[in-house]
């Protein structure tokens, strides 16, 4: 097995950036596992961004038209590409194919184009939903697996219990983006229980994505409930800011990840989650006993809320075990290994 630990990987996404986007932490993640990898982006997010020090080479969208010329060269430098995207990705499956390609799909689409989907010698889906959409979608069931996405149990360590007391407090760590987002994510339903509950303080961790983001906290901050408060920046150490809060939410309706980081994060430091039934892994976290779902409507939300303060010690009692059992970045890295030494070997 040292063969695999050697393994070069070229990562492909959209925006490299760990502490805005999941997906860019997962892989950095993996990338320390692999010496000699290396990820490439293509985004708006940035003209040209390059880190020896993190292994990183990202360029602006508008440039895509030259530099799909040179991906083809720089793939050939690794043993196996893996992409992070959706099934109708076209600008990494078009420009890739010299390597065995593994996919990680992290979020649902439409349509795709089969002849690119062809390329793919593996799928990894982080939810079972996105696996039945790959199946369905034409790629055979054996080149599809779930992974979740894994914490770092030593990192997000469990902390000390909260009691329940006069002030519930809850976490929300996906920003939007725009201010469509502040319905399509469910930040609404958010703002309109904390006018419901004045019991509760919700804490909203606003990242800058930019001036579609400045717009929507704009809008937010109009409400001026004053039990919201809004972090707003870059959080390096958001291992730090779980314990503080009593549970963590994810309300989305129509836009959000499939398996949440910010909730699987909340589950490794002890704390549990409610998460709305539009999210893939609802289901799986209210089985465990982490957690609850909910409709994604206010009066959903609210008896939501209520049934988690009154069975709480439960619920947080049994969030650090799900994490253990299920989201532990161990097991992600370890079935990453196989999934990459068996389209390695099947390449060859």
């Amino acid at each position: 097995m040292d063969g695999i630990v050697r393994m070069r990987v070229s990562f492909w996404a959209y925006w490299l950036d760990p502490l805005m986007v999941a997906v860019s932490k997962e892989m950095c993640e993996l990338m320390r596992h692999f010496p000699g990898s290396y990820a490439f982006g293509v985004s708006s997010r940035y003209i040209f961004k390059m880190s020896c020090a993190h292994r990183t080479l990202g360029v602006h969208t508008s440039l895509y038209p030259l530099v799909r010329y040179v991906i083809p060269g720089l793939e050939q430098r690794f043993d196996v590409s893996h992409v992070y995207t959706t099934l109708a990705d076209w600008h990494f499956l078009n420009a890739l194919g010299r390597r065995a390609i593994v996919l990680t799909l992290t979020s649902p689409s439409q349509g795709a184009d089969t002849r690119l989907l062809g390329k793919i010698s593996h799928v990894v889906a982080q939810s079972a939903h996105l696996a039945d959409s790959a199946i369905q979608h034409g790629i055979p069931a054996e080149r599809v697996s779930i992974v979740y996405p894994g914490v770092d149990l030593d990192l997000f360590t469990a902390k000390p219990s909260l009691a329940p007391g006069r002030v519930w407090r809850c976490l929300f760590a996906s920003s939007p983006e725009n201010t469509q987002e502040i319905y399509t994510k469910g930040v609404d339903l958010l703002l309109d229980l904390a006018a419901c509950e004045p019991n509760l303080e919700i804490t909203i961790l606003w990242r800058p994505f930019g001036r579609q983001s400045d717009r929507a906290l704009q809008e937010v901050q109009k409400r001026r409930l004053p039990n919201v408060v809004i972090h707003r920046g870059r959080i390096p150490d958001i291992h730090r800011f779980y314990g503080q809060y009593h549970f963590t939410v994810a309300p989305f309706r129509t836009v959000g990840k499939s398996c949440p980081n910010s909730i699987l994060e909340s589950l490794a430091t002890g704390r549990p989650v409610l998460i709305s039934r539009y999210v893939d892994i609802a289901n799986l976290l209210v089985q465990e006993g982490a957690g609850l779902s909910f409709e994604q409507t206010l009066d959903g939300l609210r008896e939501a809320f209520a049934l988690l303060c009154a069975r709480y010690q439960s619920f947080q009692h049994k969030a650090r075990l799900c994490a253990e059992k299920y989201f532990n970045l161990q097991n992600t890295i370890r079935l990453y290994k196989a999934i990459y030494h068996k389209v390695l070997q099947n390449s060859r």
